[in-house]
């Protein structure tokens, strides 16, 4: 009789914690973390993860949104993202994810550990961005302008400048991982700068072997993207002046005899006051001359002699970056 009583007792106890438990379920059933912008960097022994993230109640209006900037640190990318874990009630959901930061603290070995996290996170989006600033933290707290996080204006701003402009990076998740897996590993991000809590895009970083190795300017980036082929027509200023690019082919030619020789012509048409085909021939050089110290080669002129030249490439591709610092380079802008 006792042992009745006592289970009796206890399901008088349990039922309403039980009915509690229940409550609270259901007033955040309809709550979910979306994921917009993920950011990483690494000072010192301490890496560090930055999760923006919208939550929303399904259940409720447009209106009913909050935004949160999640901090995580460790000693590596899973511990940082778990510690982020323990700070949040709601698990992360990525599927909704716009950007990836890079932070002036990675590494060649963290960039590749951050990509095995986001390739290995099932519902991320492929599409979304990579972007490089110096402190993804700084540029993550900003005040939002357009929509409702940061990481969805910093992709519209980006957007529209491109559309402006006609400079086109290659920084989506799936063109930056096709670039890391080709021999000759380089790819450009775009960089954004904060100033008083607002952001601009100020040019953009060159990886080479996951790591960055030339910081560009916006007008060297413009520069850049004529040489490297992914520039398209756009409006662009040249040294204080606005000019509109109304059409741009570039044709290589390659010989090999004590060194590489590249010949690139370049034929662009530009609308404005002013005569800048010559600085842009000087430009490209510069860049070059830089890349060749760097030992990165920027104007991915290996890719084309691999597939254009096969020849040639049989003759430098097992030692192609020796020679490549020692290539020289003629510009034609017409």
């Amino acid at each position: 009789m006792r042992k009745v009583v006592a289970v009796l007792l206890s399901l008088i106890l349990i039922l309403p914690l039980c009915g509690c438990t229940f409550k609270v379920n259901s007033l955040e059933k309809g709550l979910e973390a979306l994921v917009s912008a993920i950011g990483f960097n690494q000072q010192g022994d301490i890496f560090s993860i930055y999760i923006e993230t919208v939550t929303v109640n399904s259940e409720s209006s447009e209106a009913d949104k909050k935004l949160t900037l999640t901090e995580g640190n460790g000693k590596n990318l899973a511990d940082a993202y778990n510690d982020a874990c323990r700070k949040t009630v709601r698990p992360f959901m990525f599927s909704h994810c716009a950007v990836a930061i890079l932070g002036d603290g990675i590494t060649a070995k963290r960039t590749r550990e951050i990509c095995r996290f986001l390739y290995n996170k099932d519902e991320i989006n492929l599409a979304l961005r990579f972007l490089y600033t110096d402190s993804p933290k700084e540029l993550l707290s900003c005040e939002t302008v357009a929509s409702v996080a940061v990481g969805y204006d910093l992709v519209d701003a980006l957007d529209r400048q491109s559309d402006y402009s006609g400079t086109i990076f290659k920084n989506r998740f799936y063109e930056v991982e096709a670039a890391r897996k080709k021999a000759i590993n380089i790819f450009t991000l775009p960089e954004f700068t904060v100033k008083n809590k607002a952001y601009e895009k100020t040019g953009s970083v060159i990886f080479r072997n996951d790591e960055p190795v030339m910081w560009l300017d916006e007008q060297e980036t413009f520069i850049y993207s004529i040489a490297a082929g992914t520039q398209r027509n756009g409006t662009v200023l040249l040294n204080g002046k606005e000019y509109s690019i109304k059409k741009l082919e570039t044709e290589h030619e390659f010989s090999m005899d004590k060194r590489l020789q590249t010949k690139l012509d370049i034929n662009i048409e530009l609308k404005g006051d002013g005569r800048p085909k010559s600085d842009i021939a000087a430009s490209v050089s510069e860049l070059f001359i830089n890349s060749k110290l760097k030992g990165a080669d920027i104007f991915l002129f290996g890719e084309i002699i691999e597939k254009k030249e096969a020849k040639i490439w049989k003759q430098i591709e097992h030692d192609y970056y020796t020679i490549y610092k020692n290539s020289q380079l003629a510009v034609t802008v017409k």
